[in-house]
């Protein structure tokens, strides 16, 4: 099924043209004439593959680079899960609103693992519209700890505002982005450069980014009359009660934190560790941290951890990143480093072949 989703939605790589007629003799070999459809349908593939007996389930540690069948990413999704969720904005990599993941935790741990990568997009990449100095220093670290199979669930969190997003410095008339700020329903904003539009280029993943093992995206600040930084909740979930009844889309959750609980039910755990990198700090990666750390499932807080070597921060003065990360330890968010996990990866991977 993995194979399948991936062959057919690369099909766009052979397709520079669209499609047009051939006259003459026929060739299927992939290296002469023969050419994929740009509008090929993987559904029927797909249907075919789930109502076969096949066996593909090989047990022992579940990571992202085996076909076991327990762990459906969206490569590789029954077409039958790809469900609505109830009053949720998650989405997969086409857009597509995605189903709770069916997993299965190693028989000696009942932590659900969880890589949550945030808006590594090329906006937020040097020379992007917003760009943070040496950002796309943490891609390489981001794909090498997606794809080290210590994580269950690897999610994908990206900007995806409107033109005409409230955020931006161009909605406010003789405002200055990065300097000004303005009182955007109810709440301080900060003005920035339009960013991340949605459907621009600046709003795509960074194109090194690794995304064959990305089970779930959410896609966060749609809505034009407020921000949001986190992955969790769209801001201003913390304002004052006055304005939260005047504007009641203020703080409106992403669904993510629903999704995590339902995969951990789904799958028997007891406790959620959710390890985040991306951009950047103090911003998106601590404010998603931080709302983070205020869920729970099964009466425990969410264990958080920041891998500092996998974030970058905005910083207006010299140690602003180090003063960040102190904070964010303030706030019970444990600080690491990716050899910390990749070091367990292979003392799990070791496990695994014994």
């Amino acid at each position: 099924k993995i194979f399948i989703s991936r062959f057919f939605r690369n099909q766009f790589k052979r397709n520079c043209l669209p499609d047009g007629p051939k006259v003459g003799s026929i060739c299927l070999s992939p290296r002469g004439d023969w050419r994929m459809p740009s509008d090929a349908d993987q559904s029927l593939w797909l249907s075919w593959a789930e109502d076969e007996p096949h066996s593909t389930s090989r047990g022992g540690h579940i990571n992202n680079q085996t076909a076991d069948s327990s762990l459906a990413n969206n490569n590789g999704e029954k077409p039958s899960e790809r469900v609505n969720q109830p009053a949720a904005k998650n989405t997969d990599g086409n857009g597509e609103a995605t189903s709770p993941q069916k997993l299965k935790l190693e028989s000696t741990s009942k932590i659900l693992r969880v890589l949550l990568r945030i808006d590594e997009q090329i906006d937020f990449m040097p020379g992007g519209a917003l760009g943070v100095v040496d950002g796309d220093k943490i891609v390489a670290i981001s794909n090498e700890l997606a794809r080290s199979g210590y994580y269950h669930l690897v999610v994908d969190s990206m900007d995806d505002h409107p033109v005409d997003h409230g955020s931006f410095a161009s909605q406010h008339s003789g405002k200055k982005a990065l300097t000004d700020k303005v009182l955007l329903n109810g709440i301080e904003q900060q003005l920035w450069p339009d960013h991340c539009v949605h459907a621009t280029r600046g709003g795509e993943f960074h194109p090194e980014l690794d995304r064959s093992m990305v089970a779930h995206t959410i896609k966060k600040g749609k809505d034009k009359r407020v921000d949001s930084y986190s992955a969790f909740y769209d801001n201003g979930r913390g304002a004052d009660a006055k304005a939260r009844k005047q504007h009641d889309f203020l703080g409106q959750s992403t669904g993510l934190a629903d999704y995590l609980r339902q995969c951990a039910q789904s799958a028997g755990a007891e406790q959620i560790q959710v390890d985040m990198v991306g951009l950047a700090v103090p911003y998106c990666v601590s404010y998603s941290a931080r709302d983070a750390r205020k869920e729970t499932f099964g009466g425990q807080p969410f264990k958080v951890r920041v891998i500092a070597d996998g974030v970058k921060g905005i910083e207006r003065e010299d140690g602003d990143f180090e003063r960040d990360l102190n904070e964010l330890r303030a706030d019970g968010i444990e600080i690491i480093q990716s050899t910390d996990v990749l070091s367990q990866s292979s003392v799990s991977g070791n496990k695994q072949r014994s």
